[in-house]
C-alpha cells in the first residue's frame, strides 16, 4: 500500500514538473506503460444494462461552505485548479465506507465518460485524496480500497441558462489567484440524494494508474454558449494544444467490471414489495370470505 501510494505521488511530481509529456492528438491512444496495458483503464461508457442497483450505496459531498483562494492552470492536461475544496464519503463498489478530501478540479471538453454511448460539452471533474485516518484505519484491507476518488459533473450547452461554478471559474483568470465558494457555486449540482453511478478504474492522464474510485453524476447541468466557447478557445480552439482535439482520453473497454447505480429504490426491491403486498391482500380477501 505504501509503495502505491509513493508511485502515484511519484507520477503526480512528474506531471507537474513536467518529466513525463503527453498529448491528447490521439485521445491517449498512444500513451504507454499501465495506459496501454492496464485491465481496469478510465473513461468508459456506462450502461444501464451494465449498471448493477445497490441500495445500500451512500455518498456525501461536503464542500466547503467558505471562499476558498486557487487559480486557473493550463498545462498539458488542460484546464485545473488545485486547493483544499472539501470532503467526500462514500461507500466503494465493495460496500466499504472511504473518507477523501478535495484537492483538485480539473475540466474536460468534450467530456471523457459517457452514458449509454452519448457523450456531454463538458465533464468537470473534482479529485479527492484519502484522508489519511482512513488510510492508516483500511490498509491491508481485502479487497483493496483505493486511495484516490472522483466525482463526475457533466454539462450541457443551454441557450437559456448558465453555469454559477462557470461563472466565477474562467480561463480568462490563467496564473492570477481569485476565491470563490465551492458550496455556493455547486449548489444542487452534487446533492448527495441525485442518482450516480460508481465504478473502480485509473487516472486519465499517464501513468493512468488504477486507484480511484469514480462517482459519476448522469444528470446534466446547463453551461452557456459563451461560458462554453470561453473554455473551448483555450482547448479545442488552441492547435497547439491538442490539433482541436480536446482534452478529452478515448473511451476504455469496461471489461466486465462493476458498475453500480445509487440513490435509486432497486427494481428487485420494489417487486418484493409490490409481490408481498399482493399476497397480503390475497391472504386478507380469504380470511374475510370465511368469517
Amino acid at each position: 500500500m505504501v509503495l502505491q501510494i509513493f508511485v502515484v505521488l511519484l507520477i503526480l511530481c512528474q506531471i507537474a514538473q513536467g518529466q513525463i509529456t503527453y498529448n491528447y492528438k490521439s485521445g491517449g491512444s498512444d500513451w504507454t506503460g499501465t495506459c496501454s496495458t492496464g485491465q481496469s483503464q478510465s473513461p468508459i461508457d456506462i450502461s444501464n444494462i451494465q449498471g448493477t442497483c445497490d441500495n445500500s450505496m451512500t455518498i456525501d459531498v461536503s464542500l466547503y461552505n467558505q471562499n476558498v483562494q486557487t487559480s486557473v492552470v493550463k498545462d498539458q492536461s488542460g484546464l485545473s485548479s488545485a486547493g483544499d475544496f472539501g470532503s467526500l464519503y462514500a461507500k466503494d463498489i465493495n460496500g466499504i465506507l472511504v473518507g477523501y478530501e478535495a484537492n483538485q478540479i480539473q475540466v474536460h471538453i468534450p467530456s471523457e465518460h459517457s452514458i449509454d454511448g452519448s457523450g456531454y460539452d463538458i465533464e468537470l471533474q473534482i479529485y479527492f485524496s484519502i484522508k489519511k485516518e482512513f488510510q492508516a484505519t483500511l490498509s491491508g484491507q481485502t479487497p483493496a480500497v483505493l486511495n484516490n476518488a472522483v466525482v463526475s459533473i457533466f454539462y450541457t450547452i443551454d441557450s437559456t441558462q448558465s453555469s454559477n461554478f462557470f461563472n466565477v471559474w474562467t480561463p480568462s483568470s490563467i496564473g492570477t489567484n481569485f476565491s470563490f465558494n465551492p458550496a455556493t457555486v455547486f449548489n444542487g449540482t452534487i446533492d448527495s440524494t441525485n442518482q450516480y453511478y460508481s465504478y473502480q478504474g485509473s487516472l486519465t492522464q499517464p501513468g493512468c494508474d488504477e486507484s480511484v474510485n469514480w462517482y459519476i453524476f448522469p444528470q446534466s447541468q446547463p453551461i452557456s454558449q459563451i461560458q462554453y466557447n470561453d473554455i473551448k478557445k483555450y482547448i479545442q480552439g488552441d492547435l497547439t494544444f491538442a490539433g482541436g482535439h480536446g482534452n478529452n482520453r478515448n473511451i476504455q473497454s469496461v471489461n466486465g467490471r462493476t458498475i453500480k447505480l445509487g440513490n435509486v429504490q432497486c427494481e428487485e426491491q420494489f417487486i418484493y414489495f409490490f409481490s408481498f403486498f399482493i399476497l397480503y391482500i390475497f391472504i386478507n380477501y380469504f380470511i374475510f370470505k370465511l368469517l
